[in-house]
Protein backbone atom coordinates (compact mmCIF):
# COMPACT_ATOMS: atom_id res chain seq x y z
CA UNK A 1 0.00 0.00 0.00
CA UNK A 2 2.76 2.45 0.91
CA UNK A 3 4.68 1.76 -2.31
CA UNK A 4 1.69 2.34 -4.61
CA UNK A 5 0.18 5.23 -2.70
CA UNK A 6 3.56 6.99 -2.73
CA UNK A 7 3.75 6.98 -6.53
CA UNK A 8 3.81 10.44 -8.06
CA UNK A 9 2.75 9.19 -11.48
CA UNK A 10 -0.91 8.42 -10.73
CA UNK A 11 -2.92 10.81 -12.96
CA UNK A 12 -5.07 13.33 -11.13
CA UNK A 13 -7.07 15.41 -13.59
CA UNK A 14 -8.62 13.05 -16.11
CA UNK A 15 -12.26 12.69 -17.15
CA UNK A 16 -14.74 11.30 -14.65
CA UNK A 17 -18.31 10.31 -15.46
CA UNK A 18 -21.37 10.33 -13.19
CA UNK A 19 -20.98 7.58 -10.58
CA UNK A 20 -23.37 4.86 -9.41
CA UNK A 21 -23.16 3.28 -5.96
CA UNK A 22 -25.25 1.89 -3.12
CA UNK A 23 -26.47 4.49 -0.67
CA UNK A 24 -24.17 4.45 2.38
CA UNK A 25 -26.41 3.93 5.39
CA UNK A 26 -24.47 3.58 8.62
CA UNK A 27 -21.42 1.96 7.04
CA UNK A 28 -19.31 1.43 3.95
CA UNK A 29 -21.72 0.25 1.20
CA UNK A 30 -21.79 -3.49 0.52
CA UNK A 31 -25.46 -4.53 0.56
CA UNK A 32 -28.44 -2.22 0.41
CA UNK A 33 -31.80 -1.36 -1.09
CA UNK A 34 -31.20 2.09 -2.59
CA UNK A 35 -28.90 3.32 -5.32
CA UNK A 36 -27.38 6.75 -5.83
CA UNK A 37 -26.56 8.22 -9.24
CA UNK A 38 -24.25 11.16 -8.55
CA UNK A 39 -23.91 13.81 -11.26
CA UNK A 40 -22.11 17.17 -11.07
CA UNK A 41 -25.58 18.75 -10.85
CA UNK A 42 -26.74 16.62 -7.91
CA UNK A 43 -27.70 13.16 -6.70
CA UNK A 44 -30.61 10.95 -7.73
CA UNK A 45 -31.65 8.20 -5.30
CA UNK A 46 -33.84 5.23 -6.27
CA UNK A 47 -34.67 1.74 -5.05
CA UNK A 48 -33.54 -1.55 -6.56
CA UNK A 49 -37.09 -2.19 -7.75
CA UNK A 50 -36.76 0.89 -9.99
CA UNK A 51 -33.46 -0.18 -11.53
CA UNK A 52 -34.91 -1.55 -14.77
CA UNK A 53 -37.04 1.57 -15.23
CA UNK A 54 -33.95 3.79 -15.07
CA UNK A 55 -31.31 1.52 -16.56
CA UNK A 56 -31.63 1.02 -20.30
CA UNK A 57 -29.87 -1.92 -21.91
CA UNK A 58 -28.69 -1.54 -25.50
CA UNK A 59 -27.38 -4.16 -27.88
CA UNK A 60 -24.37 -2.80 -29.74
CA UNK A 61 -22.38 -4.33 -32.62
CA UNK A 62 -19.38 -6.34 -31.48
CA UNK A 63 -20.65 -6.88 -27.92
CA UNK A 64 -22.17 -10.10 -26.63
CA UNK A 65 -23.87 -8.50 -23.61
CA UNK A 66 -26.21 -5.55 -23.35
CA UNK A 67 -24.60 -2.20 -22.51
CA UNK A 68 -26.43 -0.21 -19.85
CA UNK A 69 -26.90 3.52 -19.43
CA UNK A 70 -28.66 5.05 -16.45
CA UNK A 71 -31.15 7.71 -17.43
CA UNK A 72 -29.73 7.65 -20.95
CA UNK A 73 -26.15 8.48 -19.96
CA UNK A 74 -23.05 6.49 -19.19
CA UNK A 75 -21.71 6.26 -15.65
CA UNK A 76 -18.96 4.59 -13.66
CA UNK A 77 -19.51 2.18 -10.78
CA UNK A 78 -16.93 0.57 -8.51
CA UNK A 79 -14.25 1.53 -5.98
CA UNK A 80 -13.85 5.16 -6.99
CA UNK A 81 -17.60 5.75 -6.64
CA UNK A 82 -17.75 4.07 -3.21
CA UNK A 83 -14.58 5.80 -1.96
CA UNK A 84 -15.79 9.28 -2.85
CA UNK A 85 -19.23 8.67 -1.33
CA UNK A 86 -18.36 6.75 1.83
CA UNK A 87 -14.78 7.63 2.76
CA UNK A 88 -15.88 8.56 6.29
CA UNK A 89 -17.03 4.98 6.91
CA UNK A 90 -13.56 3.50 6.35
CA UNK A 91 -11.74 2.66 9.57
CA UNK A 92 -9.69 5.38 11.18
CA UNK A 93 -6.52 3.33 10.70
CA UNK A 94 -7.21 3.13 6.95
CA UNK A 95 -7.89 6.86 6.68
CA UNK A 96 -4.75 7.69 8.63
CA UNK A 97 -2.63 5.65 6.21
CA UNK A 98 -4.19 7.31 3.17
CA UNK A 99 -3.92 10.82 4.52
CA UNK A 100 -0.32 10.31 5.66
CA UNK A 101 0.50 9.69 2.00
CA UNK A 102 -1.54 12.61 0.70
CA UNK A 103 -4.79 10.94 -0.36
CA UNK A 104 -8.25 12.22 0.46
CA UNK A 105 -11.55 12.27 -1.42
CA UNK A 106 -12.67 13.15 -3.93
CA UNK A 107 -10.65 11.17 -6.43
CA UNK A 108 -10.96 13.03 -9.74
CA UNK A 109 -9.51 10.63 -12.29
CA UNK A 110 -10.64 7.09 -13.05
CA UNK A 111 -7.00 6.02 -13.06
CA UNK A 112 -6.95 6.85 -9.35
CA UNK A 113 -9.19 3.82 -8.77
CA UNK A 114 -6.05 2.00 -7.58
CA UNK A 115 -6.11 4.28 -4.52
CA UNK A 116 -9.70 3.30 -3.72
CA UNK A 117 -8.97 -0.40 -4.30
CA UNK A 118 -6.02 -0.33 -1.91
CA UNK A 119 -8.10 1.51 0.69
CA UNK A 120 -10.88 -1.10 0.46
CA UNK A 121 -8.51 -4.08 0.62
CA UNK A 122 -6.60 -2.59 3.55
CA UNK A 123 -9.88 -1.87 5.36
CA UNK A 124 -11.14 -5.41 4.71
CA UNK A 125 -7.94 -6.87 6.17
CA UNK A 126 -8.46 -4.81 9.31
CA UNK A 127 -12.00 -6.14 9.62
CA UNK A 128 -10.74 -9.70 9.15
CA UNK A 129 -7.96 -9.16 11.69
CA UNK A 130 -10.43 -8.01 14.35
CA UNK A 131 -12.91 -10.77 13.50
CA UNK A 132 -10.27 -13.46 13.94
CA UNK A 133 -8.99 -11.88 17.16
CA UNK A 134 -12.47 -11.93 18.67
CA UNK A 135 -13.72 -15.16 17.08
CA UNK A 136 -15.60 -17.67 19.19
CA UNK A 137 -16.92 -20.89 17.76
CA UNK A 138 -20.72 -20.77 17.68
CA UNK A 139 -22.67 -23.47 19.45
CA UNK A 140 -24.81 -23.95 16.35
CA UNK A 141 -23.15 -23.82 12.94
CA UNK A 142 -26.16 -23.85 10.64
CA UNK A 143 -29.92 -23.54 10.48
CA UNK A 144 -31.93 -25.50 7.94
CA UNK A 145 -35.66 -25.22 7.44
CA UNK A 146 -38.08 -26.44 4.81
CA UNK A 147 -40.12 -23.91 2.90
CA UNK A 148 -43.55 -23.76 4.51
CA UNK A 149 -45.26 -21.02 2.52
CA UNK A 150 -45.99 -20.49 -1.15
CA UNK A 151 -46.86 -17.25 -2.89
CA UNK A 152 -50.35 -17.16 -4.35
CA UNK A 153 -49.00 -15.99 -7.68
CA UNK A 154 -45.72 -15.16 -9.34
CA UNK A 155 -43.56 -12.93 -7.19
CA UNK A 156 -40.54 -10.87 -8.22
CA UNK A 157 -37.68 -9.89 -5.97
CA UNK A 158 -34.78 -7.58 -6.73
CA UNK A 159 -31.50 -6.92 -4.98
CA UNK A 160 -28.36 -4.85 -5.44
CA UNK A 161 -24.95 -5.43 -3.92
CA UNK A 162 -21.53 -3.82 -4.31
CA UNK A 163 -19.28 -6.34 -6.02
CA UNK A 164 -15.57 -5.37 -6.04
CA UNK A 165 -15.98 -3.71 -9.46
CA UNK A 166 -19.31 -2.03 -8.73
CA UNK A 167 -23.08 -2.34 -8.52
CA UNK A 168 -24.43 -5.82 -9.27
CA UNK A 169 -28.18 -6.12 -9.89
CA UNK A 170 -30.23 -9.32 -9.50
CA UNK A 171 -33.88 -9.98 -10.24
CA UNK A 172 -35.68 -13.29 -9.74
CA UNK A 173 -39.27 -14.27 -10.39
CA UNK A 174 -40.66 -17.31 -8.56
CA UNK A 175 -43.88 -19.17 -9.24
CA UNK A 176 -46.42 -20.71 -6.88
CA UNK A 177 -44.12 -23.70 -6.33
CA UNK A 178 -41.23 -21.43 -5.33
CA UNK A 179 -39.34 -22.28 -8.50
CA UNK A 180 -37.36 -19.59 -10.25
CA UNK A 181 -39.01 -19.03 -13.61
CA UNK A 182 -37.17 -15.87 -14.61
CA UNK A 183 -33.76 -14.49 -13.69
CA UNK A 184 -31.87 -11.37 -14.73
CA UNK A 185 -28.41 -10.20 -13.73
CA UNK A 186 -26.81 -6.90 -14.72
CA UNK A 187 -23.09 -6.93 -14.01
CA UNK A 188 -20.88 -3.94 -13.16
CA UNK A 189 -19.07 -4.38 -16.49
CA UNK A 190 -22.33 -3.88 -18.40
CA UNK A 191 -22.77 -0.59 -16.52
CA UNK A 192 -19.14 0.47 -16.89
CA UNK A 193 -18.44 -0.35 -20.53
CA UNK A 194 -20.15 2.70 -22.07
CA UNK A 195 -18.24 4.98 -19.71
CA UNK A 196 -14.99 3.13 -20.41
CA UNK A 197 -15.32 3.72 -24.14
CA UNK A 198 -16.33 7.36 -23.82
CA UNK A 199 -13.54 8.18 -21.35
CA UNK A 200 -11.00 6.42 -23.57
CA UNK A 201 -12.10 8.41 -26.61
CA UNK A 202 -12.02 11.70 -24.69
CA UNK A 203 -8.64 11.03 -23.09
CA UNK A 204 -6.89 9.67 -26.16
CA UNK A 205 -8.30 12.15 -28.67
CA UNK A 206 -6.57 14.98 -26.83
CA UNK A 207 -3.29 13.16 -26.27
CA UNK A 208 -1.72 14.06 -29.62
CA UNK A 209 -0.19 11.60 -32.11
CA UNK A 210 0.49 8.22 -30.49
CA UNK A 211 2.16 5.10 -31.79
CA UNK A 212 0.09 1.93 -31.85
CA UNK A 213 1.98 0.65 -28.80
CA UNK A 214 1.44 3.86 -26.82
CA UNK A 215 -2.23 3.92 -27.82
CA UNK A 216 -2.67 0.34 -26.64
CA UNK A 217 -0.94 0.97 -23.32
CA UNK A 218 -2.94 4.13 -22.64
CA UNK A 219 -6.24 2.40 -23.46
CA UNK A 220 -5.32 -0.64 -21.36
CA UNK A 221 -4.51 1.59 -18.38
CA UNK A 222 -7.94 3.20 -18.59
CA UNK A 223 -9.76 -0.12 -19.01
CA UNK A 224 -7.93 -1.78 -16.12
CA UNK A 225 -8.42 1.21 -13.85
CA UNK A 226 -12.17 1.12 -14.29
CA UNK A 227 -12.88 -2.59 -14.76
CA UNK A 228 -9.90 -4.97 -14.45
CA UNK A 229 -12.14 -8.01 -14.94
CA UNK A 230 -12.90 -6.82 -18.46
CA UNK A 231 -9.26 -6.62 -19.48
CA UNK A 232 -8.56 -10.12 -18.13
CA UNK A 233 -11.51 -11.85 -19.76
CA UNK A 234 -11.93 -10.16 -23.13
CA UNK A 235 -9.41 -9.43 -25.91
CA UNK A 236 -10.39 -5.83 -26.65
CA UNK A 237 -9.58 -4.36 -30.08
CA UNK A 238 -8.39 -0.77 -29.67
CA UNK A 239 -8.27 0.23 -33.32
CA UNK A 240 -11.80 1.68 -33.17
CA UNK A 241 -10.74 4.16 -30.48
Amino acid sequence: AEVVLSLKTIPSEGPLKPTLFLEPRGGYPHVGERLVLLRPTGAEVFGSEEFEQRAEGFREPGKNAAVYRIGGESCITGPIARFNAAYGFLREETRELLESLGWRPPLRDVRQSIVARIAEIYDALLVLRDFLAEYKKPAQTGVYAAATASPRSRSACTSVVEAPRGVLYHKYVVNEELRVVEAKIVTPTQINIAGVEEIAREALSGAGPLSEGDLRRAAEALVRSIDPCLSCSVPVPYTHL
